[in-house]
């Protein structure tokens, strides 16, 4: 469907499930019910859709452009190879919404709850996701870039493969979260907790760690060149090497795998877990 005309969102019937038909800009439904509605290669411009009932709603190879989703529900809802540009969907519920190769561009979900959301392959970029829930997501294969997650929930999440480019991830909770061969190179991870998290293959080259919590972590084949590791705990973090640590940046504050504060010294053996 891809290089479709888009047709544009229009208001007739407000009551009415089925938006496919609407084409006029600037359009006002905001607080409207439009459970299952069919917007399948709509175009979606500048319209007001704050506090909608848009669960259920098929949005697939929409395009969704300057659009006001503010406090929405979106739960279940379809975005496959949607595009979603310059829109506000902050303290939208996205639970269980499947945004597979939605390409996202300039948008706002400030404590949006995408809990269980797939992403798979999507493309995220100078995208706002401060104090969103997305435990429980899936970004497998997803290219993020440039994005804010500060204070975020990943807890539980499946971000294998994914990419994450000069993103910031302050505080942002990874708690069990699989992240095998994920991408965070050069990302800010200030005070990240990955607590019980699977790194395993995890590029973190040049990452800032600082003060992360990386207890339990599963670290092997994980490239730390250059990774910022001072006031981090790695109590009992598993799988390292003593190369991988050494060419990581610890000090005196950072807690060493086997509970031992640093820097990490060659043959120390604290690399190893203590338990």
């Amino acid at each position: 469907m891809r290089g479709r005309a888009k047709r544009k969102l229009e208001i007739q019937e407000p009551e009415g499930a089925d938006l496919s038909s609407l084409i006029r800009r600037t359009t006002a439904l905001s607080g409207k019910s439009f459970t299952g509605a069919m917007m399948a290669g709509v175009m979606v411009d500048r319209a007001d859709l704050s506090n909608s009932d848009l669960s259920l709603a098929d949005f697939s190879e929409s395009e969704v452009i300057e659009t006001r989703l503010t406090g929405a529900c979106l739960k279940n809802s379809l975005f496959l190879g949607a595009t979603l540009s310059l829109t506000n969907a902050e303290k939208a519920d996205f639970r269980f919404a499947r945004l597979i190769e939605a390409r996202i561009r300039q948008c706002r979900f400030c404590g949006a709850n995408f809990s269980q959301a797939a992403f798979h392959s999507a493309r995220i970029e100078e995208c706002e996701f401060s104090e969103a829930d997305l435990s429980g997501a899936e970004f497998i294969h997803a290219r993020v870039r440039l994005s804010r997650f500060v204070s975020a929930n990943f807890s539980g999440a499946q971000l294998n493969g994914a990419a994450f480019t000069g993103c910031n991830l302050t505080k942002t909770v990874f708690l069990r979260a699989r992240c095998n061969r994920v991408s965070f190179a050069s990302c800010v991870l200030d005070r990240a907790d990955f607590t019980d998290a699977d790194l395993r293959d995890a590029d973190l080259t040049g990452a800032d760690l600082g003060g992360a919590m990386l207890r339990q972590v599963r670290l092997a084949g994980a490239r730390l060149f250059a990774a910022d590791l001072r006031g981090a705990d790695l109590t009992d973090a598993r799988e390292l090497t003593s190369p991988q640590l050494q060419q990581a940046r610890t000090d005196s504050t950072t807690i060493l795998p086997n509970g031992k504060h640093g820097p990490f010294r060659r043959n120390s053996g604290a690399e190893r877990p203590k338990n």
